[in-house]
């Protein structure tokens, strides 16, 4: 009988020992400043929480609030300060924290052709 404890024992402690852990998935808040409404709270942000959970296999959830969190030209602190994790930004709004972001609005930057101004951009950037 010990001898079947025993075993019955060490199955076990090598069963747990072996087992893939439980992670629960990680949540993101990532803010929308437009209307409940506007093409991007209901096209654009549901495209990338689908493209995002599916990337990560679903260790990543956004989650997209139903309103607002902060005021359109406060999007960049409220994810400074820890409010939202991500938030769309218009660039005007913070022009004097971000400088180097103002470069991709300058006239005749961006040509016709997005395969190749998107690359030169960041490598700009």
């Amino acid at each position: 009988m010990k001898l079947k404890l025993t075993a019955g024992a060490a199955a076990l402690a090598l069963s747990t020992a072996f087992a893939a852990p439980a992670y629960a998935a990680e949540r993101v808040i990532f803010n929308c400043f437009f209307p409940a409404k506007h093409y991007v709270c209901t096209v654009m942000l549901p495209e990338l929480k689908n493209r995002i959970e599916t990337a990560t296999e679903g260790r990543v959830k956004v989650n997209v609030p139903p309103k607002s969190l902060s005021a359109p030209p406060d999007q960049y602190d409220g994810v400074v300060g820890g409010v939202m994790d991500g938030a769309l930004q218009f660039n005007a709004f913070i022009a004097n924290k971000v400088p180097g972001i103002q470069f991709s609005m300058m006239p005749f930057v961006n040509g016709t052709r997005a395969e190749v101004a998107g690359p030169a951009l960041w490598d700009t950037y």
